[in-house]
């Protein structure tokens, strides 16, 4: 029967995976589990790509698709770290407050961008001195800050032997700062809209 509709060109040959193809078949579970990713990611991914760009939206979806795995927690606490400043400094740019905070080979102090964000909110002369537009709240604070301290310590330092000994990082340690990521790519994806505005 199935040979008829062939014929017909109702359905074709090579939409078909026998039962010997196992290469076939997971190709298209890998490819099928990618784009539920981007699926149930699209809108993190559009703000990333509009943002940042392709790479880091390739990067996104790597931590997504490998974050239950325990192999990959160190590498994806280093990636969560990159992308965290890539949004970061795209904001610090897009609101030319990266007087000393983005250098002249375009990274960024972290640090001081975000002690910046959480205590230069008055000015000796009490107006607000930390843009209104940023529209910073301890969540973002607080996301900024986990993830810049717990991916160094726990990721890129430990590259450069200097590792903390104590509680190490597990797969939950990795969905909580994923979460934030997350939270901080929705907060530059409204700081967009409101530039456009």
């Amino acid at each position: 029967e199935l040979q008829t509709f062939i014929k017909m060109f109702k359905f074709k040959e090579n939409n078909f995976i026998g039962k010997s193809e196992d290469k076939k078949l997971k190709e298209l579970i890998n490819k099928h589990e990618l784009l539920d990713i981007q699926s149930k990611n699209k809108v993190y991914i559009n703000i990333l790509r509009n943002s940042v760009g392709n790479k880091a939206v390739k990067k996104l979806c790597k931590i997504i698709e490998t974050k239950d795995h325990h192999d990959e927690i160190i590498g994806n606490l280093s990636e969560i770290r990159k992308i965290s400043e890539k949004n970061l400094k795209k904001v610090a740019l897009k609101f030319e407050v990266a007087n000393g905070y983005v250098d002249s080979k375009g990274a960024i102090n972290y640090r001081g961008f975000v002690g910046w964000l959480k205590n230069s909110k008055k000015g000796k002369d009490g107006k607000n001195r930390n843009d209104y537009r940023l529209n910073t709240s301890v969540i973002i604070i607080s996301s900024l800050y986990d993830i810049q301290s717990i991916c160094s310590d726990e990721a890129v330092h430990e590259y450069l032997g200097n590792r903390n000994k104590g509680y190490q990082p597990t797969i939950n340690t990795v969905n909580s700062l994923l979460y934030s990521l997350k939270d901080l790519i929705l907060w530059n994806g409204s700081l967009q809209k409101n530039i456009q505005r």
